[in-house]
């Protein structure tokens, strides 16, 4: 008997492991199912050419507000070109030594901006110009040329015009306003494609900074009536779109009308064909590029192919053909800086454009949000109408011992 009791004391301690192994394995199985659905639902909805589609557009249209008491940005430009004729080459060889300064400190909290220009050839400043706008009034301040701020008068709307634009209340109004308008011209073309045109999704492959590489190609196709028509349904739904027309000061009502007129008097051909496509890469098709194709069924040589691809975070390019004429572009950026509060770098731009040659623009940028701005002391400010002769003669003496400035005027 007390066998029988222990060997039923076995069996009833492993049942309870046999039934908890069940349940996990139940477990498990509805976790795998739901991965799978997540799955299926992802390749079936997720990847699909309409939600891409959808999903870009929103990503375009779809703009978040940002506000800041200050902003402060700094570029300088300089460049050089290499033109198929050499003579024009041989007039421009010195343009590498110049660079173009441009500054700007907004400060919203007193209603006031601060515009630098200046020009410099080969390091040494050539000409300079400070800008100051406050209270409806601007003063300027030549560098190097004459010691204190000279008030300039403003017409009344010009002045106006600058206060507005200073309204930390109504650019946040204005900023507003454009979010509203471009959410609901994204709504709109989002709502036109889906019910005109032919999704495709192919996979294909590109060189992208030297590499081959698979990436996937969605693409809508139009002929031309059908692209007219999502343009005449999106213009003539925005013009009777009351929400969309109030967030404008100035109604886009008649240039939306004017351009369902220009395409209702036309007649496009059916057998060319519009193409608009989207590159993605990667499971979670991330967006590296977009593409247009304008085929002319009767002039092939108007016909436009244009793509702009994303080749890395800091590397882009852009190509643009119709017929023998071509322009290759590259943008290559090195950020320095990239937080929320600072962006500072350098970016170099190259275009080969053909028939014509090459240039190359190089860029230094620096912005910063919500830093302290400049002071400006314009107590001692001199109104322009009360310059002397005796100013005029200083400033054109200073002028003329500057870079270039000396000869330049000396050769006039």
């Amino acid at each position: 008997m007390e066998q029988n009791g222990q060997f039923n004391e076995q069996i009833n301690t492993k049942k309870p492991k046999k039934k908890g192994k069940i349940i996990l394995g139940i477990i498990l199985a509805i976790i795998i199912i739901a991965i799978i659905a997540l799955v299926a639902v992802y390749f079936l909805v997720f990847s699909t050419p309409q939600y891409i589609f959808a999903s870009t557009v929103d990503s375009i249209f779809n703009m978040k507000a940002q506000t800041y008491n200050t902003v402060k940005s700094a570029v300088t430009l300089n460049g050089s070109v290499q033109f198929e004729d050499e003579s024009i080459n041989e007039q421009l060889t010195d343009l590498e030594n110049f660079s173009i300064n441009i500054g700007s400190q907004i400060n919203y909290q007193n209603q006031s901006e601060i515009v630098d220009l200046g020009l410099q050839y080969e390091d040494e400043s050539v000409v300079g110009a400070r800008f100051y706008f406050k209270d409806g009034e601007m003063y300027t301040l030549l560098d190097g040329l004459y010691d204190d701020y000279i008030k300039v008068d403003l017409e009344t709307e010009q002045a106006n015009l600058m206060q507005e634009l200073l309204d930390l209340t109504k650019v946040q109004g204005k900023q507003e306003n454009l979010i509203k308008a471009m959410s609901i011209l994204g709504n709109e073309i989002k709502g036109q494609i889906s019910n005109v045109g032919t999704f495709e999704k192919s996979t294909e492959q590109m060189t992208l900074n030297g590499e081959n590489k698979n990436v996937t190609r969605v693409s809508l196709l139009f002929n031309a009536q059908e692209f007219s028509t999502v343009v005449i349904n999106v213009c003539n739904n925005l013009a009777n779109n009351n929400e969309f027309i109030q967030c404008f000061e100035e109604s886009p009502k008649d240039a939306l009308l004017d351009i369902v007129a220009s395409l209702e008097d036309g007649e496009p051909s059916s057998d060319d064909t519009v193409r608009i496509s989207i590159y993605t890469q990667g499971l979670l098709n991330e967006t590296i590029g977009f593409g247009l194709d304008l085929n002319l069924a009767d002039n092939t040589e108007l016909s436009i192919n244009m793509n702009i691809m994303k080749e890395t975070d800091d590397l882009y390019t852009v190509s643009y053909t119709q017929g023998d004429n071509y322009i290759n572009g590259r943008i290559e950026i090195a950020r320095a800086e990239n937080t929320e509060e600072n962006q500072t770098g350098d970016a170099k731009i190259t275009l080969e454009v053909s028939n014509l040659g090459t240039m190359e623009l190089n860029m230094g940028y620096a912005y910063s949000y919500n830093q302290a701005v400049d002071e400006v002391d314009t107590r001692n400010s001199v109104n322009a109408e009360d310059l002397t002769q005796e100013d005029m003669n200083t400033i054109l003496e200073n002028l003329m011992q500057r870079p270039l400035i000396g000869d330049l005027m000396t050769n006039i």
